[in-house]
């Protein structure tokens, strides 16, 4: 009994991060996890927490497919590593007949209390504004580029993923903050997200309508010059027609706050994302939102 109230009190003082960096902190205090290699082995058990990963999937994960043969003795002397740097966290890491096993409560792990916010979020009969604190919860565990640092195409996908994830949510929060009258608390947040993914056009279609709402209309309509302009030079592509109706909207004089546009308010953000890439990120090149 005792020793498994050792064990409780080395878990509860961990933390593994992904969405952002990977890390794992201990007491708040970052502890060295080895090499990328090392740390993507890591990160690919901890995406599949709580269950086994074989040792093909975790080879295609860090070396790429087809993984080299070679490399399952690097691989091999990673998971040595890495026991030992789990111990000190209470985290076995163990081999079933299924494959390598992370055995880590999956509240100290950051992608899984987000992907529990959101499927909660989800859930039938939530109210607007419960909705929007779980989404809200959700957001704010995102502290950088997820996955960052880690080498290899998997890494790159399953970033990428999650940053179309994000950047949805973002909208989606935004949309239901609105929805009960409180367009000017997603302004700030929305335009700081810009600086990120500054082709996000989610995110452009919200901030014009909070603008709008608040009675910003110029602002609203000088936020869809510039972004039309970066569209047009980073991919030679116009707006969609939904934000040109919301330009179109504003040109027209039409600025009731949010909720009082009668049937000519443009739709919630769509659950699933437009049909054509939009690069994420200031940098851009090689990085796409969808």
């Amino acid at each position: 009994m005792v020793e498994r109230s050792r064990a409780r009190e080395k878990q509860v003082r961990a933390e593994f991060r992904l969405l952002g960096p990977v890390e794992l902190r201990l007491d708040r205090r970052a502890v060295d996890l080895g090499p990328a290699k090392q740390r993507c082995v890591l990160a690919a058990l901890l995406w599949s927490s709580g269950q086994p990963v074989t040792v093909e999937t975790l080879l295609g994960r860090v070396w790429g497919e087809p993984a080299p043969a070679r490399k399952r003795d690097s691989l091999y002397s990673y998971v040595t590593r890495l026991r030992s740097v789990l111990g000190p966290a209470g985290v076995p890491l163990t081999r079933t007949a299924a494959g390598y096993l992370a055995e880590v409560d999956p509240a100290l792990v950051d992608l899984c209390r987000y992907r529990c916010l959101v499927r909660r979020a989800r859930s039938t009969g939530m109210d607007p504004r419960s909705r929007a604190g779980l989404l809200h919860a959700a957001l704010s565990l995102w502290y950088g580029k997820p996955l960052g640092g880690l080498p290899g195409d998997w890494a790159q996908r399953a970033s990428a993923g999650l940053v179309q994830q994000h950047v949805a949510l973002l909208a989606e929060w935004a949309a239901l903050e609105m929805s009960h009258g409180t367009p000017t608390g997603v302004i700030e947040v929305l335009a700081d997200a810009r600086v990120s993914y500054p082709l996000a056009e989610p995110l452009v279609e919200q901030l014009m309508l909070a603008l709008r709402g608040t009675g910003q209309a110029s602002e609203a309509l000088g936020l869809y010059r510039r972004y039309r302009a970066e569209l047009t030079a980073e991919l030679g592509l116009e707006p969609s027609r939904r934000l040109r109706e919301l330009e179109l909207l504003l040109l027209r004089g039409d600025v009731r706050p949010v909720g009082q546009g009668g049937g000519a308010e443009p739709a919630p953000p769509r659950s699933t994302p437009p049909p054509r890439p939009v690069p994420y990120g200031a940098g851009g090149a090689g990085q796409w939102l969808w």
